[in-house]
């Protein structure tokens, strides 16, 4: 129970962590001090030659398999409504430990002093 526990929240905050990783990026942002000249208005012409980017979002679950030091290794699954789960990578881990244990296991986002995410 705990361990089912533990993997829905995972899968909550690394839900979250996504979202918030497609709005935009404070490093990305220019202030009016930063730049010397505005950059003048697009014309309407210019306006329609643009296609609107298509809004990408998925949620991404991270998780190993078990307590065994061969099941603990990252893997990774997709899901379009948080419900059905694609797994990626053709089910072969896309992160594994060659040192030490050899085991990889509890991954966790966080967010940088420079504004990216990391895991």
């Amino acid at each position: 129970m705990k361990r089912l526990l533990a993997l829905i929240l995972c899968t909550i905050m690394i839900a979250l962590t996504v979202i918030a990783c497609t709005t935009s990026d404070p490093a990305d942002t220019e202030t009016s001090a930063d730049t010397e000249t505005a950059e003048p208005e697009s014309t309407a012409e210019e306006t329609e030659a643009v296609e609107e980017e298509p809004d990408y979002y998925a949620y991404l679950f991270v998780y190993f398999t078990g307590n065994d030091p061969s099941q603990e290794k990252i893997f990774y699954s997709i899901s379009t409504n948080g419900y059905k789960f694609k797994t990626l990578n053709k089910g072969a881990p896309v992160l594994e430990s060659n040192s030490g244990t050899g085991c990889v296991r509890d991954p966790y986002v966080f967010k940088g002093e420079d504004g990216y995410y990391y895991m």
